[in-house]
């Protein structure tokens, strides 16, 4: 009898040890589901994509992403469209010819709604789709249909301009919501329902196969920052960069700022210097001596912001933190 209940202990144990890990080890978010039919027949991916941008409080749905993701004809004098490129064919009905489009201009386009914000983590391994969901952030991801791993002939080598390309029209995309040590849970827009759970080995196993296509987004973090013993408003950490307005800037060391939203310049001025910035790049000019700062200058959300590093080469100033404080002071003072 002993060893009979010892048996039956020990099992218990196991049981009960197992699944509280497996509780312990599971992430799900709740992100509103939308589902791809019936207007959008080919249309996972940019439907995948309007569920990321919602769950990042972006107003966008999943016709208008159809309408402006960036499109190649699905064949054209005996190449085929590159999916890698655009969206290859009919996003809209079965009845024309169409195919889908992988992560960089879903990446493109979804930097459009999050400027500085959006993480391709294409070729990563599977662990930051995870580390993802552990932060609250869903993730885009390229699998299959079926979310498992395809046999070989389920595939066919497409001539394109830029080489070949292997694909297969059981591409699917989704947005993976969670996880736990033996399911996925996705939003599948093909689905009825938010969160449908998968077999986590095969669907890494797709996911793996179709060139661990993922893309997440990073979301902005208030930093206290003080310039010359006063507190600005507006600074915030994103992607382990500290970034502040231009004019907040320019206002707190008496510059003026003239802003050509042509050619995407900033010019900040006071009676000693003058500073030529552009957007998007990491060049700029002082007192017409060229240098080049390690961050670019960024047009985010309407705002055009300078990474911190860049203010101890347009102005005479140091850098430093002290208990989650960006402290700017000028090199004279000290």
């Amino acid at each position: 009898m002993r060893i009979k209940e010892l048996i039956v202990l020990v099992t218990f144990l196991f049981i009960y040890l197992n699944s509280t890990s497996v509780e312990a080890k599971s992430n799900i978010l709740n992100i509103p589901h939308i589902e791809q039919m019936p207007e959008l027949a080919r249309g996972c991916e940019v439907t995948s994509l309007a569920m990321l941008l919602n769950s990042a409080g972006v107003e966008v749905d999943k016709m208008a992403l159809a309408q402006e993701v960036k499109k190649v004809s699905f064949i054209s004098n005996g190449y085929y469209g590159n999916p890698h490129h655009g969206f290859v064919g009919n996003i809209y009905s079965y009845t024309q010819l169409g195919y889908g489009v992988y992560h960089e201009p879903i990446a493109d386009l979804a930097e459009k709604y999050l400027p500085g914000q959006i993480d391709d983590l294409t070729g990563q391994d599977i662990s930051s789709i995870y580390a993802s969901i552990d932060a609250g952030i869903p993730v885009w991801v390229i699998t299959n249909s079926r979310f498992k791993a395809l046999p070989e002939n389920q595939f066919v080598s497409w001539k394109t301009k830029e080489g070949i390309v292997d694909i297969t029209y059981s591409e699917h995309s989704v947005l993976v919501t969670g996880y736990d040590d033996q399911y996925i849970y996705v939003n599948d827009p093909l689905y009825y329902k938010g969160n449908r759970k998968l077999n986590r080995f095969h669907f890494e196993q797709s996911w793996i196969q179709m060139g661990s296509q993922a893309i997440a987004y990073q979301l902005k973090e208030p930093v206290k920052v003080k310039i010359i013993g006063q507190e600005i408003m507006g600074a915030y950490k994103l992607k382990d960069t500290v970034y502040i307005p231009v004019r907040t800037v320019a206002q707190t060391l008496g510059s003026t700022v003239t802003y050509d939203l042509i050619q995407q310049t900033v010019v900040l001025q006071d009676e000693n210097t003058v500073i030529h910035l552009r957007i998007d790049t990491n060049e700029v000019i002082i007192k017409n001596q060229p240098f080049t700062m390690p961050i670019d200058v960024k047009n985010i959300e309407g705002s055009f912001v300078i990474p911190i590093q860049a203010l101890e080469y347009m102005y005479d100033t140091k850098v430093h933190w002290e208990n989650d404080v960006v402290y700017i002071s000028m090199k004279s003072e000290s």
